[in-house]
């Protein structure tokens, strides 16, 4: 019975540390994941823990960091390859952000 519990912890472990956090370039704290809402348009960003890469409804985010701003909060910029995504997080609470789609950009709110 105790190898049995030593083994089934030892998987469990081993799982979990193999499972990758998404960074943002310069940010030591990144989020993993984003619900946004841009005019009834949703959109989510999510961590891939197998890669430790983004994608950006279910696209592959090829860059993501962060702007330097002297006051307020930095922007967190995520690229893909069609959509540009720029978010403000002043709190858990009041996260606000821009999806550009070409010339069209638009404004919303995100919620971890």
């Amino acid at each position: 019975m105790k190898k049995a519990l030593f083994f089934t912890s030892l998987m469990l472990f081993s799982f979990h540390a193999s499972a990758l956090s998404c960074e943002v370039y310069g940010i030591s704290d990144s989020p993993q994941a984003l619900d946004c809402e841009f005019s009834g348009k949703k959109t989510t960003l999510r961590c891939l823990g197998e890669t430790g890469a983004y994608t950006l409804n279910g696209e592959a985010v090829e860059v993501a960091y962060h702007e330097e701003v002297e006051e307020g909060p930095s922007p967190l910029i995520f690229k893909s390859e069609k959509k540009t995504l720029r978010v403000l997080m002043y709190s858990d609470k009041k996260i606000t952000a821009s999806l550009s789609e070409g010339p069209v950009t638009l404004n919303g709110t995100c919620q971890i």
